[in-house]
């Protein structure tokens, strides 16, 4: 079964079909999370209303019975990636958009549409890698530099 797209075809913007490779990426990866989850409306459905999306709650939830609530957070996950991006190297501009955030200033933000999407996606390939890295790592404490 394909997930139905947020919009008809004919509504994308030119910019959405420029970046298709990124829109291949994401399919794969729509398509694996909808074997896990099953042929429903949402990829995230929700525990106690499966047919309705997950909540913002759960995240939080998963947290607390790991006994991690109070020592890390969903932002706190933001806040480590950015940290480590910048430390491997990685421009703040390519990591900021990354991150979805929009730029403080407001003539820059007006006229600055750049994507950075090559280096973005160079970004994310190595911070996948290090990902897989610290995952895989038979060390008893993961080698986190």
């Amino acid at each position: 079964m394909l997930l139905k797209p947020v919009a008809p075809f004919h509504q994308f913007s030119s910019w959405q079909w420029r970046h298709s490779e990124l829109v291949a990426i994401l399919s794969g990866l729509c398509a694996t999370l909808q074997g896990l989850t099953g042929h429903r409306q949402h990829l995230f459905p929700g525990r106690d209303n499966p047919p309705g999306p997950m909540t913002s709650h759960s995240l939080r939830q998963l947290l607390k019975s790991l006994g991690w609530s109070g020592t890390y957070s969903s932002p706190t996950t933001r806040t480590t990636d950015s940290t480590r991006l910048n430390e491997m190297g990685y421009r703040p501009d390519a990591i900021e958009a990354q991150l979805a955030h929009a730029d403080s200033n407001n003539v820059r933000r007006t006229y600055n549409h750049t994507a950075y999407l090559d280096e973005r996606k160079a970004m994310m390939q190595n911070w996948a890698d290090k990902l897989d890295g610290w995952v895989s790592s038979t060390d008893s404490i993961a080698d986190v530099s």
